[in-house]
């Protein structure tokens, strides 16, 4: 039995919400999702996602890892505590074998370091959603 992504039930584009501090770099990684046609919200810190993630159903989460309020690792558990059909993309400056292996222990789909290379974030994206199907 396959499980489609939330947003292939709904018939809709696949849904995904960008976490990032970083104005430049959130604005970067929305463009480049929007042109790939999937549907993307933003926040900027993980307060504001866990309000979208109430709001709405997302197929993938894509964090940043150090946020000021609530980080990409505290998100990442809160999600897949209320929210565990969704995937979960780390994205962080600070990378290290250690922080790598925390997040994916916590249930993260992948873990990118900036700076991004777009092919790479588009790549994962991709080949999560397609491991939803």
């Amino acid at each position: 039995m396959s499980i489609a992504p939330a947003s292939e039930e709904r018939g809709q584009t696949p849904r995904l919400l960008v976490v990032e501090d970083d104005p430049l770099v959130r604005s970067v990684c929305v463009r480049l999702l929007k042109l790939r046609h999937y549907q993307v919200d933003q926040a900027d810190n993980g307060l504001q996602a866990l309000e979208n993630l109430e709001q709405a159903t997302y197929d993938i989460v894509l964090t940043d890892l150090s946020m000021p309020a609530l980080n990409g690792l505290g998100l990442l558990r809160r999600i897949k505590e209320r929210f565990p059909d969704t995937d979960v993309i780390m994205i962080t400056a600070f990378g290290s074998i250690d922080t790598a292996k925390q997040a994916l222990k916590l249930g993260a789909f992948d873990y990118l370091t900036k700076p991004l290379e777009l092919d790479d974030l588009a790549r994962v994206v991709q080949t999560c959603l397609e491991m939803r199907e």
